[in-house]
């Protein structure tokens, strides 16, 4: 059986210290790091995989691929 390896403290801290507020709505409380491609599709802990999210986004997102950019793609699309 694989062990799940942690992500490093120090990348925790650089994605909090780089984001201090969900990048979904803003929220400032109960923040998480989130992988915005998913590690169980693959996804990695490199920091341009990672974005701050607050527990109730980060429920609603779950281990779909989905990112603040991606939704900004889809916004630009609507125009």
């Amino acid at each position: 059986m694989e062990e799940k390896q942690k992500m490093k403290v120090s990348t925790r801290r650089r994605v909090f210290v780089a984001n201090s507020r969900c990048v979904s709505c803003g929220a400032t409380k109960d923040l998480q790091i989130d992988h915005i491609y998913p590690k169980s599709k693959g996804g990695s802990d490199i920091e341009g995989n990672l974005q701050v999210l607050c527990v109730k986004c980060n429920i609603k997102k779950g281990n779909k691929f989905e990112s603040n950019l991606s939704q900004l793609k889809m916004v630009a699309k609507s125009w």
